[in-house]
């Protein structure tokens, strides 16, 4: 179905995000809706996050609960600026387990951290309940959510701040939103100088981002962590504390780095922010998603985690499990299709025997692409990968979860 590359990795068959196209240069989009809101802009969300406790007045030493399926991006920032993490239990269909999380409210907490997984709206309302019955701040992940597309789910309004990382849905090459729902005075940010070479390095990938992926896919985990995800040596020495500048930072990275908290979001992300047609990219998704659902869940095995389309929702990705097994995101890889799971993002505090579910999340929630860019034959051919991994998987003894 696929041939291989020559350096051991498989040609992808799809591309994993959208490609950026020139054309974005010349459009503007409509007017956006206004809003009292105030909003600060950063290289990556998680910046956004750190700078969210600060406006919040959150001091070190109180508690963030925080769900045990969560990013550890989400979860450096919130440990760096001092404040104490509790996980709570989250269910199967990434659902927060509501009587543990209400267990785990104590006097020293002060927030709760609400997620909309992959796009897809959680009870925000009854979280935000719960926030006030208890006195505590509620910080709205977006993360996953198309910012700027009009939605009677309000998302991102009903936290005491939200974060967005458009980057996620739009073809640029970083951005993170802060979205302060509550007056907060004499908050300030300092942000960081852009220099000329860090815009050109911009400049320089997005031009690249105009062509069709070439970089193979990986198809083996290396210590439990996808290749893609492999640290290389300069993200090394940056975890390792040393000074680093900018133009080498990876967009891609999944750590936090506290020298880039207060990095902007560069010039030309900023300035494209409005020039993508949000609604029409927001109805391809939803075509591509609508497609592929109907393409996969007929399939013996396959459990698409959302189903159907809830209407004026903008999915990030068809998130799907497969008879309940591991590492199928390997072998949909192996077949030229960019899957991924968060097993290579999972905090190591997240114990598999205290949130069994969240482990069963990590390890065989597998995130399809339906990015704007991707077409029907392109879409046929992730759904025929889908199938195929089914098929060979039946009756074989690869570890799996208990239904």
């Amino acid at each position: 179905m696929n041939q291989a590359s020559t350096d051991g990795g498989v040609r992808p068959l799809v591309a994993a995000d959208p490609r950026f196209s020139l054309r974005a240069l010349a459009y503007r989009s409509g007017s956006r809706r206004a809003t009292r809101a105030a909003h600060f802009k950063f290289f990556w969300a998680r910046n956004a996050l750190f700078h969210g406790l600060r406006a919040l007045g959150i001091q070190p030493g109180q508690k963030i609960l925080v769900p045990a399926y969560l990013c550890a991006a989400a979860i450096e920032p919130i440990e760096h600026f001092g404040a104490e993490l509790s996980f709570y239990a989250t269910c199967r269909n990434c659902a927060p387990d509501w009587l543990d999380l209400e267990s785990k409210i104590h006097g020293n907490d002060r927030a709760i951290l609400a997620v909309h997984y992959f796009g897809f709206p959680c009870d925000i309302v009854r979280f935000r309940a719960l926030c006030d019955q208890h006195n505590l701040f509620l910080i709205e992940d977006c993360a996953h959510v198309l910012e700027g597309v009009p939605s009677s789910h309000r998302l991102g309004e009903f936290g005491d701040f939200s974060v967005f990382s458009p980057r996620k849905y739009l073809p640029l090459f970083d951005g993170g939103t802060l979205r302060l729902n509550r007056h907060v005075s004499d908050f300030h940010v300092r942000l960081q100088f852009e220099t000329p070479l860090f815009t050109l390095r911009v400049a320089k990938n997005l031009f690249e981002r105009r062509k069709a992926p070439t970089a193979p896919l990986q198809v083996r985990r290396s210590g439990g962590a996808p290749p893609e995800q492999t640290t290389n040596r300069r993200e090394l020495d940056i975890v390792k504390g040393r000074p680093e500048k900018p133009i080498y930072v990876t967009p891609d990275s999944t750590s936090f780095l506290p020298w880039m908290a207060d990095a902007p979001m560069s010039r030309l992300s900023k300035h494209l922010l409005s020039c993508f047609p949000l609604a029409e990219i927001a109805s391809k998704r939803r075509a591509n998603y609508s497609y592929l659902l109907e393409r996969i869940s007929h399939l013996d095995g396959v459990r698409p985690l959302f189903s159907p389309l809830p209407p004026a929702v903008v999915p990030w990705v068809l998130p799907l499990t497969i008879d309940n097994r591991r590492e199928m995101d390997i072998e949909l890889r192996a077949l030229g299709i960019p899957a991924v799971t968060w097993v290579s993002v999972r905090d190591p505090r997240i114990s598999a025997r205290e949130f069994p579910e969240a482990d069963f999340l990590y390890e065989c929630l597998v995130l399809l692409p339906i990015h704007q860019d991707l077409d029907r034959p392109q879409l046929d051919l992730i759904a025929e990968a889908v199938a195929t991994v089914c098929r060979t998987n039946q009756g074989q003894g690869a570890t799996s979860f208990p239904a």
